[in-house]
């Protein structure tokens, strides 16, 4: 089988990263998430040296803003070509973001795989995302979320 991109899009706590999870065992996929990509990087004991690293995490831990669309564009094509090149395919949550980011992100998903895209959305209701999202933590040593308690209500 051809590598194949899954796109997963939809509110935050509406399982986006769960069901990009569940495609990629079922199809042998590697799971991206760019969150999780953007906190390997910026936490990354070689590259804090780097002035855009340190400005990103800022970004990224501080400010609580969306970080820099360009470099995170950038660094998602980077991955998907890696991967691609490994005859990897690929199932997303959390990419692309914005629109800037979809017009430097298509193309390169475009030329690595082709007709082989496949785009889902999760529809959850704003109560349900609200729900998750209250319950949602950030581990202060590995900076990933995780839940209160792990029982999604569907």
């Amino acid at each position: 089988m051809k590598p194949f991109l899954v796109l997963i899009f939809g509110p935050p706590g509406s399982g986006k990263s769960t069901q990009a999870e569940n495609v990629a065992k079922k199809f042998d996929a590697v799971h991206v998430d760019t969150g999780e990509l953007l906190r390997r990087i910026l936490h990354d004991p070689a590259r804090q040296h780097d002035p855009k690293i340190r400005e990103e995490r800022i970004k990224h831990e501080t400010d609580g803003q969306l970080n820099d669309s360009l470099w995170v564009g950038g660094i998602v094509n980077d991955e998907l070509r890696k991967l691609a090149t490994d005859g990897k395919s690929v199932a997303s949550s959390g990419f692309p973001r914005t629109i800037f980011e979809a017009e430097i992100e298509l193309p390169v998903m475009r030329e690595l795989f082709r007709e082989r895209i496949f785009a889902f959305i999760l529809r959850v209701g704003e109560e349900t995302s609200l729900f998750r999202n209250s319950r949602r933590r950030i581990c202060t040593k590995c900076h990933k979320p995780h839940q209160k308690a792990n029982a999604a209500p569907f």
